[in-house]
């Protein structure tokens, strides 16, 4: 299943894609703080991230088009 998760630099949103990555899913870790996303995510098989401001109409077109290429997105 591949999973784009919202807020998954930090918090909530990271313990959600940890969760997720340890039951196999892929996931799309998305977040405003690309810094952060590079930082725990970067090196993680299985995890590409993106930056991406929820509040973003346009942003959010483009982070569901960019991850449906990378496999089609379930959730």
């Amino acid at each position: 299943m591949h999973v784009l998760v919202t807020g998954a630099a930090r918090g909530i949103g990271a313990a959600v894609v940890e969760c997720l990555m340890a039951a196999g899913h892929t996931i799309t870790a998305c977040d405003i703080d690309l810094d952060g996303l590079a930082q725990r995510w970067g090196e993680r098989a299985g995890a590409a991230y993106r930056a991406l401001d929820v509040t973003d109409v346009a942003a959010w077109s483009a982070a569901v088009e960019e991850a449906w290429n990378r496999q089609p997105v379930d959730v």
